[in-house]
Formats: C-alpha cells, sequence, structure tokens
C-alpha cells in the first residue's frame, strides 16, 4: 500500500498543501520554505499508524494540536487542523481523512469519491 495523494490544512507552516504522490517525490526549496514541515507530515501520518501510537501519540509528540496547526489556522478552514489522504494497493484504493481544532476534535473516514466541499480538489498528476 502506497500513498498517492495528500492534502492538509493548516499543518505548520502552511496553510494548504494538495498534491499527488508520484513514483518519486523530491522536496527542494529555499531555507525555510517548509521542506523540514512537509517531510514530517510524512513522519506524523507513520506515527498514527504505527502500533502503540495512534493521532494522540503522534499529537502529543509534536507538542500537541496547537503547536502543530498553522499560524493562520484562526481563519482559514475554520480554523482546523485537516489531513487526508488516498492509498492504494493494486486497483483496491482508500481515502482517510482527519481533522480537528482545539478543544473540539472531529474525525470522520470517508470513502473514495467523497468529497467535503470545502476540500478543493485534487491535483491530477499522470505519470
Amino acid at each position: 500500500m502506497r500513498i498517492t495523494h495528500v492534502a492538509a490544512h493548516n499543518w505548520r507552516n502552511f496553510k494548504n498543501v494538495d498534491f499527488a504522490v508520484g513514483s518519486r517525490l523530491l522536496v527542494v526549496g529555499p531555507n525555510a520554505a517548509g521542506k523540514s514541515n512537509l517531510l514530517d507530515l510524512f513522519r506524523f501520518l507513520g506515527d498514527v499508524s504505527r502500533r502503540g501510537g495512534g493521532l494522540a501519540a503522534a499529537l502529543e509528540k509534536r507538542g500537541g494540536l496547537s503547536r502543530t496547526r498553522c499560524l493562520f489556522a484562526r481563519n482559514n478552514h475554520r480554523g482546523e487542523l485537516a489531513l487526508e489522504i488516498d492509498l492504494a494497493d493494486g486497483e483496491d484504493t482508500l481515502r482517510a481523512r482527519r481533522q480537528g481544532r482545539a478543544g473540539r476534535p472531529q474525525q470522520a473516514d470517508r470513502r473514495p469519491g467523497d468529497r467535503d466541499p470545502q476540500w478543493p480538489a485534487p491535483a491530477v498528476a499522470s505519470r
């Protein structure tokens, strides 16, 4: 199983990030552009899925939800930290979505094709 698409709102220094993941992913940019924060998004997903991990443990490892959310979080996407990933394993696909706001966690799993109208359409990349 591999990640094929990632979308995040209010993750660290990103208000919105939405991209397809091909067979290779190169991350380049100037200093302080957010390369490490983008890579931490993948580490976060790994921490969530790790045995003995989970969402609460992954957030605690990063100092809690308020330390993980973007500085712009109050005005962007209703102030929620929201992550959505698409996974593929051969013909099988899965879309997972997690969102939460400090003091009011929410979460929902969605089937492929379900989309919250607040989310932008996924970027289409062919490889």
